[in-house]
């Protein structure tokens, strides 16, 4: 979401009110009593083009390398994964950073959204912020439970003072989901060791520490990039072997070559 607006003129009003006349009596009973005032106010909120959520995403790519659950990823499928991660660290640190900083609450793949096209190579737009709260000062805190319980960290599902490190708790489930595996198991069985996944597996445990205090910000992670990611000249060959040089793809059906096919549009980080 990148823009909104309120308009308040006689235009919108009587735009409004032909909407409503084609609607069931019991929504124009609803609305009825506005119509009274004569300030109303109509709201338009402008949203950018979104081709599916993140979930979306982790599906494709997995059907793409044909995974099942708990099976790694792949350089080229990891690269795909750390690129999407760094942008939604870049989101959430723009929030958190804010003035006052922002808790998002609701960080789950459902509410990322990825673009039909990149700006500078950048495809996530976090959505989904009708439980987001402002943190006015550090001595504030919030104990509302609210979001997917799957997804919440302790403090906020036992009720107690969080802040803005929920929502780090929160993405560190997420990345579980993306990068599919399981912090707490992974290389505990005959699983072959992959160095990619012990960078990552780091960054998750601290993620998903149940001390709040103890998790890392996105700020945090952002400038810890090359201790999780992989640089592109190291699956360079394998995406070459992937896309053709000027290949067209179709975001829907072929999500991994038209995300690689971009990324080479770029310059590389």
């Amino acid at each position: 979401y990148y823009d909104s607006w309120v308009e308040r003129d006689e235009e919108c009003r009587q735009r409004f009110t032909r909407y409503l006349n084609t609607q069931r009596p019991d929504i124009q009973r609803l609305f009825a009593h506005q119509f009274a005032f004569a300030n109303f106010a109509v709201h338009y909120v402008q949203q950018e083009l979104c081709s599916f959520s993140l979930r979306e995403a982790i599906d494709r790519i997995l059907a793409h390398f044909e995974l099942d659950d708990g099976q790694l990823l792949p350089p080229v499928g990891y690269y795909i994964m750390a690129e999407l991660l760094y942008d939604l660290l870049v989101a959430i640190d723009y929030l958190h950073t804010n003035t006052p900083p922002i808790i998002h609450r609701q960080i789950n793949p459902g509410n990322i959204m990825i673009k039909h096209d990149s700006d500078a190579g950048t495809f996530v737009k976090l959505g989904g912020f009708g439980l987001a709260t402002e943190h006015m000062n550090d001595d504030q805190s919030h104990t509302e439970c609210s979001g997917v319980d799957q997804y919440l960290a302790p403090e906020v599902r036992q009720g107690r003072r969080y802040d803005t490190k929920c929502d780090m708790y929160s993405l560190g489930v997420t990345v579980q989901h993306m990068f599919n595996f399981d912090a707490n198991t992974l290389f505990q069985t005959e699983q072959e060791l992959d160095t990619n996944y012990e960078k990552i597996k780091k960054q998750t445990l601290r993620l998903l520490n149940n001390v709040r205090n103890g998790r890392p910000s996105a700020q945090d992670l952002i400038i810890r990039h090359n201790e999780w990611s992989i640089p592109y000249a190291s699956v360079r060959a394998h995406i070459l072997a992937v896309i053709e040089p000027n290949g067209s793809y179709d975001i829907d059906r072929q999500f991994v070559q038209y995300f690689l096919r971009h990324l080479q549009n770029v310059a590389k980080r």
